[in-house]
């Protein structure tokens, strides 16, 4: 009975839709299969969940095992409405892997049921079968997902047939890929069909069969790209803008962007703007400032860019982030630039930020990162009290020394981030003076120390007795159990009354003195500022970048941790860090797809392996 005598709700209780509300809460599917072998009702509910999102590889001699999944009696097929399609890694490459995955794809089409699926995507470079994309658009007309990929024939014809005029009606979001002028009439084809559009997405990967001059915007008028793409629409001076949510650029000329890009596309409306290794961002970016484009509610941004010499890319991209307010994401990825983006910039949305990312390289793929200098970067943890996952580049440090100064006061910096549950150093920690590298496992086994070493800085409280009274024998007249056993001892004074413990040696402003563990507990203690009372919610920690961008697997340059619990024989807790794929994290905690993002700088660890050392 519940304390108000009423009875107490069990889970038979709740209404359908409220239990369906608690499961969609689970993100692993391993934990999803094990409700749906529960009870009938519960397989009823998660195989809704579990089904909207499905990846399958094909192309393999596992596709055969597919059967089973395109089982009529299979209840969760109905509720699929995403499909990820990726081309198998197999080991015989001889026989025609492409021929072998598109007869399975079009086995799934056939057997899937009609109008269910909002998205399907095909994720290699490889070219997709027309037939299978005719078979897609007539089995599936609620498709709110388009993507215009190289096809192995042209489907322009048969999409102007004026058979499909009205299957793209409930499309929101479409992705270009244009890299031939078969594609660039294909993307045209969709484009002018989905009236309704609210996600765009532009990657080029053209060769080198059409002239970059007849391909891109000039000073005397649009590009073959623009023309053809956006032909619906001219002359762009007098056409409705489109209004939408989501932009992504990749690898697209803007330099002349204001007569073009920003007379179709209103900026005002985007919520989200992602500009990728786009030559003349500097421009897109300058034009968008003025009043007239700038947009009202910006929530992501996302900036990757290979600057010049005067860094016209590291000033256009700091004058719009002053200008702009209420960003939650951004990311920031600059090449040739001499300087870190200003902390102004960065704390000019310290009440909205929760994802941060910012990398700076002063020249190639082989310079290394440039660092935040330890003010600036104090003064964006101060101020930005929401984030929730930073990626940046840590100073330098050594695994078999104390902390340098500058690493520990960014770690104290951090540590005082309520909310951070992703941290993210691209920047390896060495193990200098030694003149040899490390082998990988022992490298690992002192980077795992470092990671217990960060996750106790987030987990310890300040106002927690030192360790000289700590050893001592607590009085138990004193104790918490004394008093609530209500023993004869008379109580304790109260805690005002109560006589305080001296308080801990001033720490320096700026950087916090070098040494072990013990320096960082002070530092730690004394920054909180009078704060109660915290638990860590730091989750996923991560050293490295990945060089994966696409493909589903590890990668050797990055190395994951999540936050685990080591109880040892007397029942002490302690933090132990728990080495995760980078695949497996996502379910560990959501928001830690922060990781995904695929930086233009990867950096080996330094261990003997990679170096043409004598291995272990």
């Amino acid at each position: 009975m519940a304390p108000n005598g009423q009875k107490k709700i069990e889970w038979a209780d709740l209404s359908f839709d409220v239990k369906t509300l608690i499961v969609n809460h689970i993100n692993r599917p391993t934990d999803m299969k094990s409700l749906c072998l529960t009870s009938k009702q519960l397989h009823e509910i998660t195989a809704r969940q579990l089904y909207r999102n499905v990846s399958l590889d094909v192309g393999s001699p596992n596709d055969t095992k597919l059967s089973a999944f395109m089982n009529p009696k299979n209840i969760g097929l109905k509720h699929m409405r995403t499909l990820d399609l990726y081309l198998a890694e197999i080991r015989d490459k001889c026989y025609n892997q492409v021929a072998h995955a598109h007869f399975t794809v079009r086995m799934l089409l056939e057997f899937l049921p009609e109008d269910t699926l909002e998205k399907v995507s095909w994720h290699p470079w490889n070219t997709f079968s027309t037939d299978n994309m005719l078979l897609l658009y007539r089995k599936q007309k609620r498709l709110r997902y388009l993507e215009a990929i190289n096809l192995d024939r042209n489907i322009v014809p048969e999409l102007e047939s004026g058979r499909f005029d009205n299957y793209f009606d409930d499309a929101r979001k479409i992705a270009l890929f244009p890299d031939s002028r078969d594609t660039l009439e294909y993307c045209h084809s969709l484009l002018k069909r989905a009236t309704k559009i609210e996600k765009l997405t532009i990657q080029t990967n053209f060769d080198s069969d059409i002239p970059s001059r007849e391909l891109n915007d000039t000073s005397t008028g649009p590009g073959l790209m623009t023309r053809t793409i956006f032909r619906h629409l001219e002359p762009f001076d007098k056409c409705k803008p489109l209004a939408l949510r989501s932009l992504r650029l990749h690898k697209v000329n803007l330099r002349y962007a204001a007569d073009t890009y920003c007379k179709f596309i209103s900026f005002r409306t985007i919520k989200s703007l992602h500009i990728l290794h786009c030559s003349g961002a500097d421009a897109v970016l300058a034009e968008i400032s003025k009043s007239s484009q700038l947009p009202e509610r910006l929530e992501s941004f996302d900036f990757k860019h290979d600057d010049n010499a005067e860094n016209d890319g590291l000033g256009a991209v700091e004058g719009f982030l002053t200008l702009v307010s209420g960003i939650k994401h951004l990311t920031l990825d600059l090449e040739h630039t001499d300087t870190m983006p200003s902390a102004a910039c960065i704390t000019r949305h310290s009440k909205t930020l929760r994802a941060l990312s910012v990398h700076a390289t002063a020249g190639g793929l082989g310079e290394d990162e440039l660092i935040w200098d330890v003010p600036s970067f104090e003064q964006i943890a101060k101020d930005c009290k929401e984030l929730e996952a930073i990626s940046v580049a840590f100073p330098t440090t050594s695994l078999i020394r104390p902390n340098s100064d500058d690493f520990d006061a960014f770690k104290v910096a951090l540590s005082q981030l309520p909310h951070l549950s992703t941290l993210h150093c691209t920047t390896w920690p060495t193990n200098k003076p030694s003149s040899s590298l490390l082998p990988r496992f022992a490298y690992e086994t002192l980077l795992t120390a470092l990671a217990s070493d960060i996750y106790a800085s987030f987990a310890r409280n300040p106002f927690a007795p030192s360790a000289s009274s700590s050893a001592s024998t607590p009085n138990p007249s004193t104790t918490p159990s004394a008093l609530q056993a209500g023993g004869g001892a008379p109580p304790p004074p109260p805690p005002p009354a109560a006589v305080p413990p001296p308080p801990p040696p001033p720490a320096p402003p700026a950087t916090p003195p070098a040494g072990n563990n013990s320096s960082t507990t002070s530092l730690s203690s004394s920054s909180s500022g009078g704060a109660g009372p915290r638990s860590t919610q730091l989750s996923i920690l991560a050293f490295g970048t990945s060089d994966r961008g696409y493909e589903r697997e590890d990668s050797l340059n990055q190395i994951c941790y999540a936050r685990g619990k080591r109880v040892d024989a007397e029942g002490r807790e302690a933090v132990c860090p728990v080495k995760v794929s980078s695949l497996l994290r996502g379910y560990v905690d959501p928001r830690s797809n922060l990781l995904d993002w695929y930086l233009g700088k990867t950096c080996r660890p330094p261990t003997r392996e990679y170096s043409g050392g004598d291995g272990e």
